[in-house]
């Protein structure tokens, strides 16, 4: 090629003569191109990039819950809340740095994927765990890590609302608060109660019975230690059917001036009267199949009818001396009816210990794991070496280019001078002069200013 070029009067070393002889445009064309083309590549590139963090949500019995998960306090959650204006509006208050993120535009333009893979813990087990992967645009950030920071903050929503669920264990008190008699009264106490076992128990299934709890700074202990020392133990004193039995020996009457609980009495009073009936009856009805057969195989069915029988006697006899206590208008027991507070202020007191209890077991067991919380993966979009590296070789390319042709158009215009000056050398030296004044401009206006 090289033969080539020499055979038509060109050579390599022409051409780079001819771009060296204009190096300095061909310098600043090339700056020029390389700074304009990073900062247009760089931007378009990143309207097409998205940064993405990879996360696994671990929640309280969520590993049951494949498709949608009951927070404690019975508010659900979807994995698609993740990109809802809601959770974006959370998470952007979080922090100061993310005041210029248009989250209302993310979510409009659906510039905000989540997806979730669902992993099962053990071949059968019906036990998941559940990693997602959140997407977002890049340009929404002005750089990664203010990206990283926003959804860490964003994955983090499910957690920090555990941690400030505020859950109703009062249900049953405010229930027996409301009851009309001693018994209901009695009954809703002893659910409560009853409600906080099967939490601890349901703790203990699913955490095992080690599993320590630490409040306060105070020595740890374990689920099963706490219940054992708490309802268990209260459960164990009998207090409630105690009570229950005095209630209904002596006729306690929460008020006598309360209508709707005698109302109450009377409706119990009918509904124990029309089953008596319908219990005799049917007592009857054995009776006479017995003495017919002469055989004893309606024995048993009479036994368990006499048994009801004489329990609905019993249940009206109770009922009518509660009414009994409404017709003589006499005070309230006070004795019996602080025996009653004193047990409602017990309940209430174990409420409240197993509220921090429950509380410290959801935080624990809740949890938000990245594989590197400072790794942010981003897809799509061109960095800014890249573009800077492109944007060099083509601006080098360019400028050679028009290097090349600048210094060769030149030293074409003073070839033809020359011709011309070799066919009438009487302007030989006139036409030097002007090749030497065109070549050097600054030397030629400096002698002219010596001349003056």
């Amino acid at each position: 090629m090289e033969e080539e070029m020499e055979d038509s009067g060109l050579s390599i070393g022409d051409i780079f003569r001819t771009i060296f002889s204009q190096k300095w445009l061909a310098l600043g064309i090339a700056i020029v191109i390389t700074i304009v083309g990073t900062i247009g590549l760089y931007l378009i590139g990143k309207s097409g990039s998205e940064y993405s963090i990879t996360f696994v949500l671990q929640l309280p019995n969520s590993e049951d819950s494949p498709s949608k998960y009951l927070y404690p306090d019975g508010r659900n959650f979807d994995y698609t809340d993740f990109v809802s204006l809601d959770y974006l509006e959370t998470a952007k208050s979080s922090s100061t740095d993310y005041n210029d993120v248009n989250v209302e535009k993310m979510v409009q333009n659906g510039d905000i994927k989540i997806s979730r893979e669902l992993t099962e813990t053990a071949e059968g087990t019906k036990e998941y765990v559940s990693s997602y992967k959140i997407t977002i645009k890049s340009n929404y950030f002005k750089d990664g890590d203010t990206a990283r920071n926003f959804m860490v903050a964003l994955s983090g929503i499910p957690v920090a609302h555990i941690a400030e669920m505020d859950i109703d264990y009062d249900y049953n008190i405010s229930a027996s608060q409301n009851a009309l008699t001693y018994e209901i009264q009695l009954s809703e106490l002893e659910n409560q109660v009853r409600s906080l076992q099967n939490l601890y128990n349901s703790f203990i299934e699913t955490y095992g019975s080690d599993f320590k709890v630490e409040i306060d700074g105070a020595e740890s202990s374990s689920l099963a230690q706490l219940k054992s020392k708490t309802v268990d133990e209260y459960l164990n004193r009998g207090l409630f059917d105690t009570l229950k039995r005095e209630a209904l020996a002596n006729g306690y009457v929460k008020s006598t001036l309360n209508s709707r609980e005698k109302d109450k009495y009377i409706s119990d009073l009918f509904a124990q009267t029309e089953k008596l009936e319908v219990a005799e009856n049917a007592l009857n009805q054995l009776l006479s199949l017995q003495n017919s057969s002469g055989s004893l195989i309606y024995a048993d069915s009479i036994r368990i009818q006499i048994i009801e029988v004489e329990q609905l006697k019993q249940n009206i006899k109770y009922i009518n001396r509660y009414l009994e206590k409404f017709e003589q208008a006499g005070e309230v027991n006070t004795e019996y009816d602080a025996k009653v507070k004193a047990v409602e202020d017990e309940v209430k007191s174990l409420t409240e210990e197993v509220k921090p209890i429950a509380s410290y077991v959801y935080k624990n067991v809740s949890k938000v794991n990245i594989p590197d919380s400072n790794k942010i993966t981003v897809e799509g979009g061109r960095s800014l070496v890249m573009s800077g590296l492109i944007s060099l070789v083509v601006g080098i390319v360019i400028a050679l280019v028009i290097a090349y042709i600048v210094g060769w158009c030149r030293q074409n215009k003073k070839s033809k001078a020359k011709a011309k000056a070799a066919e009438h050398p009487v302007f030989v030296e006139a036409q030097a002069q002007f090749a030497v004044t065109e070549d050097n401009p600054e030397e030629n206006s400096k002698d002219n200013k010596e001349d003056k």
